[in-house]
């Protein structure tokens, strides 16, 4: 009977164990990143790619600003030239305003470039930039060295009033694979199992 005791509660400590186990690596929902990529088409052969996250408990308010991102990156391409990219690392003094709505998965294009609904990367005053993009009720396009690339413009108040084409595609979340401590964790778990049906059928 003492036996049979031990083995029993051999058998729920590695339950006990296997359970911490998956309650470890289970993810946090508050701390997934989600993960989006950017595209934009603008005229004569500009485009932008590029990526950013930020944490899914941020979005709660519907609104994700740059002070919420936890990467972010952009390149200018000009007929697949590289224009060259701006990311949250860029030091060249230029702001930085980015606004996006989780729940839709859309930016916010509807305000000035320095507002809550429009976005202004790495340009400040009037054409002071590396490289940079503004969008709002006007008009979206590149700033590189200094001055506004005025032929990657969509003027989105003049006709043909073309919509907006900045976008943002979420990646799928990856699914989380075991570490090899948590598979060594979970094999001591079933061989404590195994030995203790064993001991009991003796």
């Amino acid at each position: 009977m003492r036996m049979l005791a031990f083995f029993k509660s051999v058998k729920m400590a590695c339950l006990g164990a296997l359970a911490i186990m998956v309650v470890a690596q289970a993810p946090s929902a508050s701390a997934t990143p989600l993960v989006y990529d950017i595209n934009w088409t603008g005229l004569n052969g500009y485009t932008m790619t590029g990526s950013f996250s930020f944490n899914a408990s941020d979005g709660a308010d519907g609104r994700i600003d740059e002070t919420e991102l936890t990467s972010f990156d952009f390149t200018a391409w000009f007929n697949g030239v590289s224009l060259g990219s701006g990311n949250l690392a860029s030091t060249y003094f230029e702001p930085f305003n980015f606004n996006f709505n989780p729940i839709a998965e859309t930016f916010y294009v509807l305000g000035s470039s320095k507002s809550l609904d429009g976005q202004q990367w790495f340009v400040a005053g009037s054409s002071f930039c590396s490289v940079g993009f503004v969008s709002g009720t006007a008009a979206q396009g590149f700033c590189q060295n200094d001055g506004y690339l005025f032929g990657s413009w969509l003027y989105l108040r003049r006709p043909p009033f073309p919509d907006s084409t900045l976008t943002a595609t979420r990646r799928q979340t990856p699914v989380a694979v075991s570490e090899p401590a948590s598979l060594a964790l979970l094999g001591l778990g079933l061989l404590g199992l195994g030995v203790a049906r064993r001991r009991k059928g003796a």
